[in-house]
């Protein structure tokens, strides 16, 4: 019976995960694709050993054997969409992507308390461009929403409104040009919601509020693996 339970919670879990909610449509995985991550720190981050394009290919690899994809990473940290832009013939297309990967926002926001951040429609103008610029190229394109700035729930960030907004711009974006989103700034606000009682702003997630720990890697990873209709 306690194996049965175990079985069922995982299923039961399996299931929140890759609920509709987090993703709009799936692209399917094909044998020899190439996908390219473009983003930020974040992104630049995800090829360490618990990082997030690491579990992400060793999954991909456990169902479908070794050298099934290839993974490379764009990410440069501290990058804002206007910079990925600038970049991203020579540092994302040039590496012949089948599929890109763009997660790019949080810098936009979080910077926007300096004066260097990205109002919301230019960020728009941003990210559709790399979106018709990486389809002319002939590759597919998963948008993903941006996290989190501070764990706080119930909107007890400062930046919550801005994250929101810019979130919501993501999925517009994704329904008018025809791109799934991965949607994981609904992913980390769930999980918050329901694994932060004592509401603290950091440290489940993240280090600090924004860069992520192992188990926020983990999230990326399965609501990625979501998006591209694999089992986390």
């Amino acid at each position: 019976m306690g194996r049965l339970v175990r079985i069922l919670v995982a299923l039961i879990l399996q299931w929140s995960i890759c609920s509709p909610m987090y993703a709009t449509n799936t692209l399917p995985l094909r044998s020899h694709d190439r996908i390219v991550f473009a983003g930020d720190s974040i992104t630049a981050g995800g090829t360490r050993r618990t990082g997030y394009i690491t579990l992400f290919k060793q999954v991909v690899e456990r169902d479908h054997g070794k050298n099934f994809i290839t993974v490379v990473n764009a990410g440069v940290p501290g990058d804002i969409a206007a910079q990925l832009m600038q970049r991203f013939d020579k540092t994302v297309l040039a590496r012949h992507p089948t599929i890109v990967v763009i997660y790019i926002g949080i810098n936009d926001v979080w910077k926007r308390e300096d004066k260097k951040g990205t109002p919301l429609e230019v960020y728009r103008n941003q990210v559709e461009y790399m979106v018709l610029r990486a389809q002319k190229k002939g590759a597919k394109v998963l948008l993903c929403t941006p996290t989190v700035i501070g764990e706080k729930t119930a909107g007890g960030n400062k930046l919550d409104t801005e994250l929101d907004q810019t979130a919501e711009c993501v999925r517009e974006i994704g329904k008018a040009l025809n791109v799934p989103v991965c949607d994981l700034r609904k992913g980390f606000q769930n999980f918050l919601a329901t694994n932060n009682p004592l509401n603290w702003k950091e440290g489940l997630l993240t280090i600090d509020g924004v860069h992520l720990t192992d188990e926020g890697n983990k999230l990326v990873a399965q609501l990625m693996l979501c998006s591209f209709g694999e089992s986390p």
